[in-house]
């Protein structure tokens, strides 16, 4: 009865109001009308031509300062974190972003670390300068401080609920419940270098990481009831989840696979470039979003993924001014908040961005079963074999790949295949690339004295030393001889091929040079006095000499060149073929070794009287035909 007394109440009054107008005299004085509260301005410009372009699409607000470091929403305000040593947090509210509350920290927190929590309740983040947990209320005024156990090593974790605290000590991992003070192992881990990332899956597993004693770093995923491994894998991979939902990037060297699904299905694989695209998970809303932004004037586009259905709902072309380096889901569940650089400006701008208003109008779907090594994608691989065979053709080459890359296995080395369609495609450009680089007929003529006339290019997976051979764990690329005499060289897919491509494709120039020119008889003499070659791949791999590979005494490219004469005609030639490297010829020893090294390779493959310059000729200060 008394929740209905102030309801009653009131309409009691408007009854009497309105059937009786006798008891209100004509002349009584009326309330003055008060206008509800103006909102104080904020950062909002209403004259953004951004806005103008993208019929409001996009709102633009610029801070007119440069030094965030990165943004966090609370509700439905904005937390803008600033500085570099000291930190300001600065909340901005309303519709305008105006500021209504500033935090000016003694330490240096950033946005994204997972030591920092940004909730509805307010801010809480690790003060590592005074080992601390701070607590800030909604109007970032500081409510209390919570020590941390004096063993942890790193930065810890915060869970969701603000009760758990994650964190690493010498030798394990551990728990603490913030409420009751309980502190439980939850797995023995002692190594040289390990920390917890990150938490998923309601607050259930624990994502951490650590570098073996062989120096192999390690991506561990175990439940943070019991400390079990559910997953330990050493590929870069970073995750993403909210509820159900996840979003794993893979990344195998520069390529990155990027994975998604439900607890209940496998992983599908979502359909974006791998290498070019930057990708931002919005797992709240069940989405992703790829930037992709070129050195030209072309725009920069950003691209909504909806996971859920493989689709690309919504698209956004920004000028190239605009730089986005940083985004955060909305809490209407269809816009985003983006972090932007104008270059232009000089200044950061946050900009709001509604989805629905820039619809991508595309069918496509972007979802597509994951391949594995043991269910590869047979009819990709296929294709790729047949632009394998056209390249091997147009160059004068054999270009194999998947199986028929390790069909011949040399008998120190292990090759393993790759089955990575897109991989494969991408190095495929790369190495037509790097081929058209050589003359004409080259490549043909260098492999003249070999069984089949041919080079042969092994694309795989990986490049691994055999345990009984005296070699390096793993290499990027690799060239060797079968029983016939037939050449081979095998490249890593793994990172970006060219350069090694051009140094394991000289091995082979320089077997032709060594029988076909006298340019390397006195090559150890270009050498320092006193100077000697290791011999010996293990062994140079703990050479810690340097004083030669640079300045005016410079003498070889680095200590790898130490190791075979050989090996130090291969890594000149390539960063002779690579843009860029002029800092690697300007003292006289480097610039004598390649001048003689391209006088020889003039001389073996008859191409004294040629005029034009060759690629691996661009940094001779003073070229063979002035």
């Amino acid at each position: 009865m008394k929740r209905l007394i102030p309801i009653f109440l009131v309409l009691l009054l408007l009854w009497g109001c309105g059937s009786d107008p006798v008891q209100t005299a004509p002349t009584e004085t009326l309330p003055p009308v008060t206008s509800a509260p103006t909102e104080p301005t904020g950062y909002y410009d209403p004259q953004s031509s951004l806005e103008a372009d993208t019929d409001g699409a996009v709102r633009c607000y610029p801070l007119a300062r440069t030094d965030c470091q990165g943004f966090a929403v609370m509700g439905e305000d904005l937390l803008i974190f600033s500085g570099s040593e000291f930190t300001t947090i600065t909340k901005l509210s309303g519709s305008s972003l105006y500021i209504s509350a500033v935090a000016n920290l003694d330490c240096s927190v950033y946005a994204d670390d997972t030591s920092t929590l940004v909730s509805e309740k307010g801010v809480v983040y690790y003060d590592e300068f005074h080992r601390a947990l701070v607590y800030l209320d909604t109007a970032l005024k500081e409510v209390s401080r919570t020590p941390v156990p004096e063993d942890m090593t790193g930065s810890p974790v915060i869970s969701a609920d603000r009760k758990k605290l994650f964190y690493c000590t010498d030798g394990a991992l551990r728990c603490l419940e913030l409420d009751t003070g309980l502190n439980r192992l939850l797995r023995e881990m002692r190594y040289s270098y390990q920390v917890v990332s990150q938490l998923h899956c309601n607050d259930t597993v624990l994502q951490c990481g650590f570098e073996d004693d062989y120096g192999n770093w390690h991506t561990l995923f175990i439940s943070t009831e019991n400390g079990e491994t559910l997953y330990d894998t050493q590929n870069d991979l970073t995750l993403w989840t909210s509820g159900s939902t996840y979003l794993a990037v893979n990344a195998v060297g520069d390529y990155r696979e990027y994975l998604t699904g439900c607890d209940a299905a496998s992983p599908s694989v979502l359909l974006i470039d791998g290498y070019q695209s930057n990708v931002y998970p919005v797992p709240k809303m069940c989405g992703a979003v790829t930037i992709d932004h070129s050195d030209t004037d072309d725009p920069t586009v950003l691209n909504y993924y909806d996971l859920s259905r493989g689709t690309r709902s919504a698209t956004l072309g920004l000028p190239a001014r605009y730089s986005p380096w940083n985004l955060k889901p909305a809490g209407d569940g269809s816009s985003l908040w983006l972090m932007l650089y104008d270059a232009e400006q000089e200044t950061d701008v946050i900009c709001r961005w509604d989805l629905t208003k820039t619809p991508a109008n595309d069918t496509a779907v972007y979802l597509d079963v994951r391949h594995t090594a043991e269910s590869p994608d047979l009819d990709g691989l296929s294709a790729c074999a047949a632009e394998a065979a056209d390249l091997s053709a147009q160059y004068g080459v054999d270009i194999r790949i998947w199986m028929d890359a390790t069909a011949y296995q040399p008998w120190d080395f292990s090759l393993d295949a790759e089955y990575r369609v897109p991989v494969i495609r991408y190095r495929l450009a790369q190495l037509a690339q790097a081929l058209s680089n050589y003359p004409d007929g080259f490549l043909k003529e260098a492999a003249e004295s070999t069984t089949s006339g041919v080079i042969h290019i092994c694309l795989v997976h990986a490049i691994t030393g055999n345990p009984d051979a005296d070699v390096i764990t793993d290499a990027n690329g690799l060239q060797y001889w079968d029983d016939s005499g037939d050449a081979y060289l095998a490249l890593a897919l793994g990172d970006s091929i060219n350069s090694t491509f051009y140094h394991e494709m000289f091995h082979i120039i320089d077997s032709r040079v060594l029988c076909g020119s006298t340019a390397y008889d006195d090559w150890e003499a270009l050498n320092p006095p006193g100077f000697e070659y290791d011999y010996d791949y293990v062994t140079n791999a703990s050479r810690e000499d340097c004083n030669l590979t640079n300045g005016e005494q410079q003498a070889f490219i680095d200590t790898y060149s130490m190791s075979f004469p050989k090996e130090d005609r291969a890594r000149i030639m390539e960063y002779a073929m690579m843009p860029d490297n002029t800092y690697c010829f300007q003292s006289p020893t480097m610039q004598a070794k390649l001048r003689q090294l391209c006088l020889g390779i003039r001389e073996a493959f008859e191409l004294e009287n040629t005029q034009e310059p060759l690629l691996w000729e661009q940094y001779l200060n003073e070229p063979l035909f002035p």
